[in-house]
């Protein structure tokens, strides 16, 4: 039974992968109707609930939807999409289980040198969007959802301000599991001031244009940060 179970598995990811490199290599253009399920499963050589399972999960990653009575059209999916998609993979993964400390050395990868390159880069737009995120955090401390809202709203206007859309792609996947996290810890009785104050720092440091400040700033706020994040914030389901 196990190993059928991974067969099927097994199938379903091949005939996703290859559905969704065929959209990604634009062979299967947005708005484009796919064929009949009958059609599909033919070609592919599967059976048709294969097929649907293989279906629901490219709907589910945005990469297609269903309109009832005309059929399933091909999308490309929103950032917001592949970051959702990211997540699940995370959960269903067979990999060890994802750790608070995994997340915080990605952040560390990520969001050290997106705050030196927006400390060099940064537009004055950005620059007050920052100021208006930091302001928003000052302003609804009690407010959990407002806070968490605003205080990672300013760690993607940072990653934005780098001017390389793939900083705030790559942060974008793990700000769901950042979110879950800061909502378990916002009960912390420190939790809400020295984010404000490290995130002050931050700013300071991308206003006054020195990088190396910003970077050692944001370094210590993630090891702030880490210090009070839960680790059962982070478990997956399968945990």
């Amino acid at each position: 039974m196990e190993l059928r179970q991974i067969r099927k598995r097994s199938l379903v990811e091949r005939l996703v992968a290859e559905v969704r490199g065929q959209i990604t290599a634009g062979r299967l253009a947005e708005g484009q109707q796919l064929p009949t399920e009958a059609r599909m499963a033919a070609e592919f050589g599967v059976s048709r609930p294969l097929l649907r399972e293989a279906l629901a999960e490219l709907r589910a990653e945005g990469f297609v939807e269903t309109v009832n009575g005309r059929g399933t059209f091909v999308r490309h999916p929103s950032e917001a999409d592949l970051a959702d998609a990211f997540v699940r993979q995370l959960q269903l993964s067979a990999d060890p289980e994802l750790t608070a400390d995994h997340l915080y050395e990605a952040r560390q990868a990520i969001e050290l040198c997106s705050a030196a390159l927006a400390a060099e880069r940064a537009t004055p737009e950005l620059i007050a969007t920052l100021q208006r995120l930091l302001q928003a955090m000052e302003d609804s401390g009690g407010d959990a959802a407002a806070y968490t809202a605003a205080d990672v709203g300013f760690h993607v206007t940072v990653a934005r301000a780098t001017e390389n859309p793939l900083f705030p792609a790559l942060l974008a996947p793990i700000a769901t599991i950042i979110i879950r996290g800061m909502f378990s810890s916002h009960g912390h009785p420190d939790a809400v001031r020295l984010g404000i104050e490290a995130h002050r720092k931050v700013l300071a440091a991308i206003k006054r244009g020195q990088p190396e400040a910003a970077r050692r700033a944001m370094a210590a706020h993630l090891r702030e940060s880490r210090s009070i994040f839960p680790d059962r914030a982070i478990r997956s389901p399968r945990g």
